[in-house]
């Protein structure tokens, strides 16, 4: 059996004997500090706070299933991640986390620090390692921020289940230009379950692929100072239902979508399938930010989507292999259709359709910048005002969750029927013109 420590304490509180009375603190609560290493199967309770310090990393074989409801917690300097380890080929399943929260119950790991003094950083995050495909050189690759490795030949593999699950002010720094995701997937197998995940205020990228086939759906992305949706090193899966809200302060793009660091033909191509999505710039720091930013040999589908607001450009090619794969010409596909463009960078409500943005650079490869625009603006592209509620506040985070839901025609008429294995969706956007809003309830969009 496996033993907690248990603490009863302040969660939030520095090390200091009148900590009680200070304004500071959060509210009286029993915590338990997580062991660093889970193995066998543990289940945690959804009455008790929990408390990780540093990495706690579930063994090759162990199962650790977290209860809707439940609260984990980090404070700064803990570096506070959930980490599963990868298994051994034919020998030991990979370390899975079964965490399956509920609309009005969501799982949320996020900062013990007392209101007003949360920041990004305070944690880690959640980092699943699996033993699916990448396009690494030799089939592994080492986790960011020194988390642990994955890749292999499985792509089946199963790293458990994540639902209704938020990571809050994550993305640590382990050191320079090495941090933490708020959730990253590293070679994650098809066995494995993601669907209504929230990054909020990370330090790093929302969410990460590295390899590996596992698919997703219902994303939220939320104020996060890198890239809001990051795929590399060989991705394939399926991705639906994503949204992401930049921070007006800081941020980079909504999709960095790139194939390897070096834009080699290795195999798989980063080629993930992806409907549905909203993407919502508005960062101004002098970084990228560009809606989708399409680089170092790209591929996939990219379908009913709405990219709005960003400061540079809604879609933007780096490379010349990304923009070949695009026009037909290069070693991968690249599917880019029924995508809706709104962005003027930050002018204030004055945000209007502006096919400028639609640019590639001036790598093109064996097909000219012209060639490029023009197939993007009359196949792919549709520059239209999606109508919505939302009216682009100066600041997003004031607790409550926008009105996404497009009004405008064009955001049906556009559309295209997705293909068998999706959620229905004949609209552009993460959201159903007739439907509701599915982020209401589990999500959170206050600032600190």
């Amino acid at each position: 059996m496996l033993s907690f420590v248990a603490v009863v304490g302040l969660v939030g509180c520095d090390d200091d004997e009148d900590c009680p009375e200070c304004e500071k603190c959060e509210e009286p609560s029993a915590t338990t500090i997580l062991p660093g290493e889970i193995t066998g199967n543990v289940t945690l309770s959804a009455d008790t706070t929990y408390r990780v310090i540093g990495f706690v990393n579930i063994q090759p074989g162990a199962t650790l299933t977290i209860p809707a409801g439940t609260k984990l917690i980090g404070l700064k300097g803990d570096r506070a991640t959930l980490q599963t380890l990868r298994g051994e080929e034919g020998v030991t399943a990979s370390g899975k986390i079964v965490a399956n929260g509920t609309s009005a119950n969501p799982i949320v790991f996020t900062s013990g620090e007392s209101t007003g003094n949360r920041s990004r950083g305070d944690i880690g995050g959640v980092v699943l390692n699996g033993l699916a495909k990448n396009n690494v050189t030799g089939g592994t690759r080492a986790g960011e921020g020194g988390a642990g490795s994955g890749g292999g030949t499985t792509d089946t593999d199963n790293s458990g289940t994540l639902s209704y699950f938020r990571v809050e002010w994550g993305g640590t720094v382990i050191s320079e230009g090495n941090e933490i995701n708020g959730m990253t997937f590293n070679s994650v197998g098809s066995g494995t379950t993601l669907d209504h995940l929230q990054a909020h205020f990370i330090a790093d990228d929302g969410f990460e692929w590295f390899g590996g086939t596992v698919d997703a759906k219902y994303l939220v992305s939320t104020g996060v100072d890198d890239d809001n949706f990051d795929m590399d090193n060989g991705w394939t899966g399926d991705f639906q239902f994503a949204v992401c809200v930049q921070d007006p302060n800081v941020g980079n793009s909504g999709f960095e979508s790139s194939h390897s660091d070096d834009a080699t033909d290795d195999t798989p191509f980063t080629a993930p399938t992806g409907y549905n999505v909203t993407l919502i710039g508005g960062a101004s720091d002098g970084k990228e930010d560009d809606g989708l930013l399409l680089k170092s040999n790209i591929a996939g589908t990219y379908k009913n989507m709405i990219i709005a607001n960003f400061d540079d450009f809604g879609i933007f090619f780096k490379d010349d292999k990304s923009a070949n794969n695009f026009m037909g010409t290069g070693t991968g596909t690249l599917e880019l259709a029924n995508i809706m463009v709104f962005c003027k960078g930050q002018t204030g409500t004055n945000h209007t359709a502006d096919s400028t943005i639609l640019d590639s650079g001036t790598k093109v490869g064996g097909s000219t910048l012209a060639d490029v625009r023009a197939k993007l603006a009359a196949n792919t592209v549709f520059t239209a005002d999606p109508a919505w509620a939302y009216t682009y506040p100066a600041d997003p985070f004031t607790g409550s969750v926008p009105n996404l839901i497009p009004t405008a025609a064009a955001a049906t008429d556009s559309a295209v029927a997705v293909p068998a294995g999706f959620d229905a969706a004949t609209y552009l956007g993460a959201f159903d013109p007739n439907g509701t809003n599915w982020m209401s309830g589990w999500t959170e969009w206050a600032r600190n």
